[in-house]
């Protein structure tokens, strides 16, 4: 059959099972709503066809040329689609499950809510694609190219991004935790509120990000470069941040609140109205820092070097000052430990004695 006797038999059927179309042009084709299964499209020319609502049940797709069609709304169950152009294509809620995707050019499409789940995505172009509220689930990742993307409100729980891609990428709101991004460098990313929260985030290079709302709660920062960085109400609470560096950071009213901050460096800061309480700072540098109504109730500093650093009215209950250094430091205003607050907190009931 030609290329028009099998579109005819299409559009009288609502689905074709076991055909092989590979290597046919059917450039701007009407397939909408209709069903695939088992069927070739290898080597398809589609540019341009309405696939909207259509669905692919174990087809095979390689190197089909899709460019510029719409997909809104299309199934892909189980099918390959290495190689395949989808450049500009209008994939809208599409739906995306065990496809392999491997080698596939999405540049500059647009997969709104799209959904991919246990879909292997290896060498995929990403480049300028739309991914608002796009999820995906259990997907595995490696060398995906999202620069310049879109991923405002998208979700990659627990995905390896280590190898992925990210330049200029709008990740505004975006859902990571638990993801793997150690050694990434995020050049140029949008992350306004973006959750992190225990993510592997060991290294990466944040250097003059904006991280204003962003969540890194419990997460793993160790090594990570925060330098030159500027936000309000960051979230480092009980994050991992040995030895991270926050040289002249731009922070206000932001919580590392039990955060483990040994050994990292806040070196000429500006970390305003924030919370350090119960977080170890030992070994951390602090040299002249501007720490204005910063809460270090409880924290540990051994070790801590604060030289030359301004504390205006910080609180410093139950902190061990001795075992820090304070050359220069502007301490005049600073709360110093409450003994009568110290041992309420301290109270314990008599022994022997049961507390009703």
């Amino acid at each position: 059959m030609n290329a028009e006797e099998i579109l005819n038999r299409i559009r009288s059927e609502r689905r074709l099972t076991g055909a092989d179309l590979a290597g046919l042009d059917l450039t701007g084709a009407d397939l909408a709503g209709k069903a695939f299964e088992q069927v070739s499209f290898r080597g398809c020319v589609l540019t341009g066809a309405n696939l909207a609502g259509a669905t692919f049940l174990a087809a095979e797709l390689s190197g089909v040329n899709l460019a510029g069609a719409q997909l809104s709304g299309a199934r892909f169950l189980k099918s390959n689609m290495t190689g395949a152009i989808l450049a500009r294509a209008r994939m809208v809620e599409c739906d995306l499950q065990e496809v392999n995707l491997t080698g596939a050019d999405l540049t500059g499409a647009d997969l709104t809510r799209g959904h991919f789940a246990e879909t292997d995505i290896h060498d995929v172009k990403f480049i300028a694609a739309v991914l608002v509220m796009a999820t995906f689930y259990k997907c595995r990742l490696s060398r995906v190219d999202f620069t310049g993307a879109d991923l405002t409100q998208a979700a990659l729980y627990d995905a390896d991004l280590t190898q992925a891609v990210f330049s200029k990428t709008d990740l505004t709101k975006a859902y990571l935790v638990g993801a793997k991004l150690a050694k990434q460098r995020l050049f140029g990313c949008t992350l306004l509120m973006a959750m992190m929260d225990k993510a592997d985030l060991q290294g990466v290079d944040l250097a003059g990000a904006d991280i204003s709302q962003v969540s890194f709660a419990g997460a793993d920062l160790s090594g990570t470069i925060f330098a030159g960085t500027k936000g309000e109400y960051a979230n480092f609470a009980a994050a991992r941040g040995k030895g991270a560096d926050f040289t002249g950071a731009r922070l206000i009213m932001s919580t590392f609140r039990e955060a483990e901050l040994a050994g990292a460096d806040f070196s000429r800061a500006a970390i305003e109205k924030s919370l350090f309480i119960k977080a170890n700072c030992d070994q951390a540098r602090f040299a002249g820092a501007r720490l204005p109504y910063g809460n270090f109730s409880h924290a540990s500093v051994r070790g801590a070097d604060f030289t030359g650093a301004a504390l205006p009215y910080a609180n410093m209950h139950g902190v061990q000052m001795k075992e820090a250094r304070w050359d220069g430091a502007d301490l005049a205003t600073i709360y110093k430990t409450d003994r009568d607050l110290w041992e309420a907190e301290h109270w314990q009931p008599p022994a022997g004695k049961m507390n009703l």
